[in-house]
Formats: C-alpha cells, structure tokens, sequence
C-alpha cells in the first residue's frame, strides 16, 4: 500500500507546483482567514497585558505597597522607613478632580510626584517634573484637551477653602502607550503640598527593599505595623491580581473578534468549494486516465485531499505567521508592547490545524462528486452542461427546512420577550444558512435577468450574460460568498441605525428635556445662561429657579414632624415659559401637584397621590404627590408660583435647554465647553444619553465593519479566482473568439461585465437580506429591553457605500483574469488538441 500512497502523494505535489493558479484562491483564502484570527489571538491578549503593566506600572516600581492605614497625622511613612530592609518610603496621595483646559470641563485622576525619584514609574516626552503651582499631564489628556507644555489649567480637587480650586501650569507630558481596549482616564501628576488635607487621610504607602532583601519577607515584618483592616502586600501580588481580574475581559472581547474571524473563515471555505468545483471540471480528462490505468476511487479521493491539505498547511502555516506580525506592528504602534507580546503557540497550532480542516472539510462535495465520474463519461472532451444545470433535491430540501426552522425561531422569540434577541439571532443564523443553500435556485434568475437588461449594450455584455447562465451552480457559489459579506456589514448598518434613533427616542421619552446644566449650591451666572444660549444647534434656554428643601411625606406631611423627619430634596420651580423646552409632560405641572421621579417616591417612602409638606427655613408648602419623568432623581417640580412662596429669593440654579437631535455630539461639546466659564456645574439630559448611545454604536460599528471587511476581501478572491479559472477553462473558446475578430479590449470587457454582474447580483441580495436581518434584530431587541416604540431606519449613504465598493472591488478582481485572456496566442491555443 506505500507505493500508490506514495504515488498520489507525489502527485498531489506536482499538481500543486506545476498548477499554482488554481490554488492560489485557496492559499489566499486560508492564508487570510488563518492570519485573521491568529492576529487576534495575540493582539487582544497582548494588549490586556499592557493595560495591566499600565495599571500596576505605579506600583510596579516599589516592592511592598500598604493601604488602608488611616494617616491623618502622617507619621506613618517614618515608621515603615525606620524598619530594618526598607531602602525609601513614597507616601502617594492620589484625587479625581475637575479639570477646565481651554473652555472644556471634565475630571483628571491626580497623583502625587513621588519624593524619590528610583519610585517614580512614568516617562516625560516632553517637559519637566512639576514643581509648585504645576502639573505633569499624560499624553492622552493631553490629546483630549489639546494641551502642551506651558499651558494653564483649572483644578476643582473637592477640599474646602480657597486650596480647593487651582490654577496650574502644565510643565510636562508623560507617554504612557494606549491601547484599542483601554480609555485612558486623563492623568496627571502634582508636588504632595497641592493636595488639600482632606485627600491625605488614606494614603497609599510604596516600599522599596535594601538590596538582597526578600520582598515577601519584608512584607510579613511590615504586616505587623498596620491594622487588621490595611492591607500589605508584594508589588509582585498586586500586579498579579490586576491581571487576573483584566483575563475576563480579554476572554470576552476575544470571544466576541474571533466571532469575525469564524466568518471570514466560513467565506474562505466557500472559495475552497468552489475552487475545487472548478478544478475537478477542468481536470476530468486526468482523473479518467487515472481510473483507465488502475487508479481507484479511494486513491483518487486521496490524492484531491493531499492537495488541499498541502495548500492549506501552506497557508495555514503562512498566514499564522503573518497575524503575528500584523499584530505585534499594530500594537507596536500603539505604543503598547509595555508588557510583552504574548503568543499562546497551542492556540495559534490549533488555529493552523482548524485551517486545514476547514479547507479539507469544504473540498469533500468536489471531491466526492470527482469519485462518482465513470471513466468513459469523464473521457468526454466537455462536461455535461445538464449535471451544471441540475439542482440537488438534497439540497432543495435542506435549504427548505432550515429557512422554515429559522423563521419559526425568529418568530417563537417575538412570543418569549426575555429571550427575544438570542431566540432571533439564533433563528436568523439558521436563516441565512437555507438563504445561502438555496442560492442556485435564485440566482441563476437573477442573473438572467441582469442579463438581459445588460445585453442591450452589445455582444460583449451578451456574451457574459451567457457564459454566466451556462453555469449556473458555479456562479451561485461564487455570489454567495460576496452575499455573505455584504449581507453582514449592512445587518450591522441597518441594526446600528434602528437602535441610535430607537433609544434616542427612548431616552426622550424618560428625559423630557434636551440638556439640563445644573449648579448643586450657586447661582448661575449670566455669562453662561448668554453662552450656552449662543452655542449653535441651541434653540431654546429656560433659567429655572430652584431651591433645597426638607420634604416630609405621608401621615406627616399635615402635621408636625418629629426631628429630623424627611429628606432634603431640591425643588424647582417651573413657569409658564418652561414649556417651550420641554418635550412632554409639562401639562402635569399644575397648582398643588408636587411632580417626582418614580426612584424619588421611593426615597420618600411614599406613593402617587399622597401629602408631601417642604420645608424651607420657617416657610412650608403642602401639595399633593404625582409620578412624572420630567422630574430628576431627588428633585421636585412645581409650579413657580409654588416655589415664590416657599423661596422667594431662590436663584437661577437650572438652565434647561432646547437642542436640535441631529448633532448631538457637537451640540454637547459647545455647551460643556460655554458652561466651563464656571466651576461645578454639572451637564445632562437626554441629549447626553442620546450622544454616549450613538458613540458607543459608531465605535462598535466602525470596529466590525472593519472586521468584517476582512470577509469582504476574501470573497473578493473568490471572485477573481472563479474568472481565472473560467479564463483556463475557456481558453479555446476565447481563442475562438479572437479569430473571429473579437479584440482584446472587448474580451476583458466581456469578464469584467461578467464580474460586474456577478458583484451586483451578489450585493443586492446581500443588502435585501441585510436590510431584513437589521430590521429582525432591532425588532428583538427593543422588545426584549422593553422599548416603547423601536424605529427602523436604513442608512442610505452608507448602504450605498456598500454597494458602490463591492461593485468596484468586483470589476477590480477581473481585471488580471482579463488581462491574461487577452494576452493568450489564438493560434497556440487553437493549435492544442
């Protein structure tokens, strides 16, 4: 038996050295959806360790860290450094403050500069170490807010007393790396004598041993010193915690990328099938000699699948090698190798080993179809046209019964709202997998038609209509894998679009103003209420008075309560004017109605319909309690004549604020950036809600969008190989047709209509199945997070972006198919026997 196995083996070889283009789809397709998922098997993890050498990096640098010991008297750092091993004390002192840089608020994460420099874990890229009245800042919040050395800025560090608001200069920027995963929270560091003496009570203490000190040892000495409750432990410890509790999300966001690379992988089996398809057509006369001289079904068999294994190792193997390098170059430039690059070899081995499965399991239909061909009927010049023509009944009937389980899947989660999205996502899945079988029955007709309507534009378009329709199962194979890939990008367009406007209208509906800009104990000042008004996309401000008061609910709301009864509570007071910024609900605001948040009842201790006495000073008012979503959480709203009575000298504390909805993002940037003119004001409102929602989708779909291009590209190979092979197969017939007077020029015209047609076939399906699969998902998915009302939209110049590309990626791939047809000898080729 070695030797047969022996010969196939050599076989298998010389067909793939000696005929390369018709595995080069193969290899290409393997070698891209290998390399996808490799890249991503070291990229995430890679980056997950950086976020974690980051986030430990401050702690990294000592070799004991102790916290949790209440050092108000600041005395302790001189007893852990009067202990024997220990070489320096840092008493790190860490706030969140509020941060204000060229009219934009926010809040920074500050640390304090460590007093010996062998403690201190960052890299200045510019600039010095801060001395009084300064600040190092890190290079992301020096991106965000656009600042440089020399700058100033405001900082709130929350203390009391004039310490509390600060005005800094930036004498530096660190460079501490980023990564895709991570939103690095603007950091800066600040001398110790910045921090208000509220924010030292609680230090964290960095320890750094003598040399040739053991740190666990020294860690156990210094475990005495503290209090039960402190916490000492090994920098080594800490950094070991950190990355334990980072591997979930690394697991989740790997899980959910290498979603993208188990489709780019399924599009690349598809081009295996068809590969394979092709070359046993094109090899029918071989594989009769092979039969006519002793050659059986099994060896035959054999020798196919020793060539896919080959190709596929070959690009298995190549395309591992390449996600490597892809992904230490990306996070090379993301200056995030701070960790290591992290290379798990026995999942990149079974990625390679999935490969090549995947490529064998795709090449058994072709492979078994070659086994069935009788010597004498495979001894025929050409293949029968009909076994083109024919459409299995297997696979009529598989791809009937998978579209009747996904729609009763889909529909059966529209009846189980808990289970609504995965019910639907699961159903669509089998779904789309009968769509893609019962590709030959549809088209094919397409096509046809397509056809047609080209024809009109002469014989060249005629003759690629033709070639098309003469092999109907080979086309529909080819089209399914653009289908796919078109089809997911637009679920994913169409879905994202829904649930932006859908939550947006959802979060109108529980927020009924646009933006709210809120002070917690002063007035507003009138420089802001002339800013805010003036920032473009704003069409309303409504000042809005308000005070803080003792609310006092139920039974004692009538009567006198005992000490220290209710809650303090903030009251505004709303006039007739405010409803012109108001999106709903203002008709609640009535004479002796108190309106409230339904969490605000709660707090009470108290239900719609009941009493509620507030009380300012000596002045009290009684009304009557009501549920409404146009008041806050902690908040009561009244008529303004109520709150005269109440507080007749209230301020303006509240600007609600009427927007336009189609530039969120812009909108909110000019009011946080008007409202910056004074400290402690907070921004909300729907409008915030609306612009986080439609960031976080554009993130998400950019990302997958990109993904999923991955799936595009290899479907692309797809196409260009089935015009190269058609290319080798029609070679006498394109010969023919060059003695006949046909030129060069309309040869390469006549492929690139026939993958004109084909790509245009194949995305307007794709976008018709995208646009119902979009529609189907944000159906199940507002009803199962119980939205009032889901919207669905198409966005049409992305969908038409779609279309545009994969139409000019299909005339692309025929272009060196083309170039090759025409560049053949007529006379050569009609010479062959």
């Amino acid at each position: 038996m070695s030797g047969p196995r022996t010969s196939m083996a050599r076989l298998a070889w010389s067909e793939v050295r000696l005929h390369p283009v018709r595995y080069a789809a193969t290899l290409a397709a393997t070698a891209i959806g290998v390399g996808f998922v490799v890249a991503l098997l070291v990229f995430v993890p890679t980056q997950f360790r950086g976020i974690g050498a980051r986030a430990t990096a401050s702690t990294a640098v000592a070799d004991v860290v102790v916290s949790g010991v209440d050092d108000r008297a600041g005395t302790f750092a001189a007893r852990l450094a009067a202990q024997p091993g220990v070489a320096a004390v840092d008493r790190r002192l860490e706030v969140q403050a509020e941060l204000s840089a060229h009219g934009h608020p926010g809040s920074i994460r500050l640390l304090s500069l460590p007093s010996d420099p062998r403690l201190n874990w960052l890299h200045l890229s510019s600039g010095r170490w801060p001395a009084a009245g300064e600040l190092v800042v890190s290079g992301a919040t020096a991106a965000a807010y656009d600042l440089r050395v020399g700058d100033p800025v405001e900082v709130g560090l929350g203390g009391s007393g004039s310490s509390s608001q600060q005005r800094l200069t930036v004498s530096g920027i660190t460079d501490e790396g980023r990564s895709l995963f991570e939103g690095l929270q603007p950091a800066g560091l600040v001398p110790v004598a910045t921090f208000p003496a509220e924010s030292a009570r609680y230090p964290t203490f960095l320890v750094l041993a003598e040399p040739g000190v053991d740190p666990g040892l020294l860690r156990t000495r210094l475990a005495g010193l503290v209090p039960a409750d402190a916490v000492v432990q090994t920098s080594a410890d800490l950094g070991r915690q950190a990355v334990d509790q980072l591997s979930g999300g690394a697991q989740a966001a790997q899980l959910l990328l290498l979603t993208f690379g188990a489709i780019a992988l399924l599009v690349g089996a598809m081009i295996v099938t068809n590969t394979q398809l092709l070359v046993v057509a094109q090899r029918r006369r071989q594989i009769a000699l092979l039969r006519v001289v002793g050659a059986d079904r099994r060896q035959v068999r054999r020798s196919l699948l020793a060539e896919i294994a080959l190709v596929g190792s070959l690009g298995s193997v190549g395309g591992a090698a390449l996600g490597v390098a892809l992904a230490v170059l990306v996070s090379a430039g993301l200056h995030s190798l701070g960790g290591g690059v992290v290379v798990p070899l026995g999942q990149i081995a079974i990625a390679v080993a999935v490969g090549v499965a995947v490529g064998l399991a795709a090449s058994l239909a072709p492979t078994w179809r070659a086994t069935r061909i009788a010597p004498i009927e495979a001894l025929r010049p050409v293949a029968d046209a009909a076994v083109e023509h024919r459409t299995g009944r297997l696979r009529i009937v598989v791809g009937a019964t998978l579209v009747l389980l996904g729609a009763g899947g889909i529909v059966t989660g529209g009846l189980v709202p808990p289970a609504a999205f995965l019910m639907a996502v699961a159903g669509s899945f089998v779904l789309a997998v009968g769509i893609l079988a019962l590709a030959p029955l549809y088209v094919p007709p397409l096509l046809r038609v397509a056809g047609r309507l080209v024809g009109r534009a002469g014989p060249t378009a005629q003759l690629a209509a033709a070639n098309l329709a003469h092999h109907p199962r080979r086309t529909a194979a080819t089209a399914t894998e653009l289908m796919l890939a078109v089809g997911l990008i637009v679920t994913l367009q169409v879905g994202a679009a829904s649930v932006k406007v859908s939550v947006r209208d959802e979060v109108a509906r529980q927020f009924p103003v646009d933006v709210s800009v809120l002070s917690a104990d002063v007035p507003i000042s009138p420089t802001v209420r002339a800013a805010v008004a003036a920032v473009p996309g704003v069409r309303a401000v409504e000042p809005v008075v308000m005070t803080d008061a003792r609310a006092v609910a139920g039974s004692h709301a009538a009567s006198a309560a005992p000490e220290g009864a209710g809650v303090e509570i903030g009251v505004v007071g709303l006039a007739p004017s405010a409803a012109r910024v108001v999106g709903g609900g203002f008709e609640d605001v009535r004479p002796g109605v108190a309106l409230v948040h339904p969490f605000t009842l709660e707090m009470l201790s108290a239900k719609a319909g009941d009493p509620v006495r507030l009380d300012v000073g000596r002045r009290s008012v009684v009304l009557r309690l009501a549920a409404s979503d146009l008041a806050d959480a902690g908040q009561v709203v009244v008529p303004a004549s109520a709150l005269a009575r109440l507080a007749p000298a209230a301020d303006v504390r509240l600007l609600w604020v009427r927007t336009d909805q189609d530039r969120p993002a812009q909108i909110l940037a000019g009011i946080n950036a008007a409202s910056s003119a004074q400290l402690g004001l907070e921004v909300g409102g729907s409008l915030v809600q609306s612009a986080a929602v439609a960031s976080a989708v554009d993130a998400v779909l950019l990302v997958a969008t990109a993904l999923l291009g991955v799936a595009v590209l290899i479907a692309l190979v797809g196409v260009g190989n089935t015009i190269s092979l058609s290319v080798i197969e029609r070679a006498r017939e394109s010969a023919l047709l060059r003695a006949l007077g046909v030129q060069r020029r309309q040869l390469r015209g006549m492929l690139a209509v026939e993958a004109a047609l084909l790509a245009v076939v194949a995305t307007l399906v794709g976008v018709v199945c995208g646009i119902g699969f979009g529609v189907i998902g944000t159906h199940s998915l507002g009803t199962q997070l119980g939205l009032a009302r889901v919207h669905y939209t198409v966005s049409v110049p992305q969908t038409a972006l779609v279309v545009a590309v994969a139409l000019l990626a299909g005339l692309v791939a025929s272009v060196l198919p083309g170039r090759r047809a025409a560049a053949a000898d007529p006379a050569r080729l009609l010479a062959d026997d």
